[in-house]
């Protein structure tokens, strides 16, 4: 019998394998190709654009901070303001576009706020 929270779980398939929608850290655009970079620490190559991925992150806390990436904010540890590149749980950095900074800015200070209130 299944769990109610399986059914709901997303779930991509990147070739023969399936994997969940909350276990990707980040997607890295290299082309026409698609990195994706789990919380496991192994990696898929998808023949996929990013673009693709897009549709499907919309509906969990992904943000699209450059062209070439797309990062889940649950892995999010820190963000360099002066440098402007984020920090992810896996130790990898991915810079943030000059168009995407104000936004960016603005959302990782409201997340800070929520944090410190329910502390």
């Amino acid at each position: 019998m299944k769990n109610q929270k399986d059914s709901e779980k997303e779930i991509v398939n990147v070739g023969v394998d399936k994997i969940e929608v909350s276990d990707i850290v980040m997607l890295q655009a290299t082309i026409n190709y698609t990195i994706i970079y789990m919380n496991n620490g192994k990696q898929y190559l998808s023949a996929k654009t990013i673009k693709s991925y897009e549709t499907l992150c919309k509906k969990e806390s992904f943000l699209r901070i450059h062209r070439s990436y797309i990062i889940n904010s649950e892995y999010l540890t820190d963000y360099s303001f002066v440098n402007s590149y984020v920090i992810l749980s896996n130790t990898m950095k991915a810079s943030i576009s000059r168009r995407c900074r104000n936004q960016f800015k603005m959302y990782y200070v409201q997340r800070k706020k929520r944090m410190a209130t329910q502390k």
